[in-house]
């Protein structure tokens, strides 16, 4: 039996263990979202950045140090959109519409780390700056879905 203790929930984890935990983070956090905005709550602009700074605020922020956050962000941010595109390439290539995709490809993961970031950059020093971040890259999300995915 393995027992958790208060030092190894504080402790910062090796970069092994960070990035692995992070990227698996990534991976598997769109499949959960598309549940939960397809059948419970269908606004992906809050659901996603809600979850994104959950993720920034809990494992990047309290796990890694100093620059490991910023790596740690990034392995995060670009596991998360691959995964998230994932969805997007299935429909678009039942359309024969691969020009489509690249752009989608490119424009959300784009989006997706600059709003990553903007959480961390506001969230670094002081955690309660956090919900602010959230707040305005939720309208980012909001205009990105909503205003320009259609100029594509």
């Amino acid at each position: 039996m393995v027992t958790v203790t208060k030092k190894l929930v504080t402790e910062p984890l090796d970069n092994s263990r960070y990035f692995t935990f992070l990227a698996l983070i990534g991976l598997l956090l769109p499949l959960l979202l598309l549940f939960v905005e397809k059948i419970l709550l269908p606004y992906p602009a809050l659901i996603e950045e809600v979850a994104k700074g959950l993720v920034v605020v809990y494992m990047v922020l309290k796990f890694g140090q100093g620059g490991q956050r910023v790596w740690g962000a990034l392995v995060f941010v670009l596991v998360f959109a691959m995964s998230e595109n994932i969805f997007y390439f299935l429909n678009f290539a039942q359309q024969n519409s691969v020009s489509l995709y690249l752009w989608r490809f490119f424009w959300p993961t784009l989006m997706h780390l600059l709003t990553v970031y903007f959480m961390l950059l506001l969230a670094w020093r002081d955690r309660r700056w956090i919900i602010i971040a959230m707040i305005i890259t939720m309208a980012i999300h909001f205009f990105y879905n909503n205003y320009f995915v259609f100029w594509l």
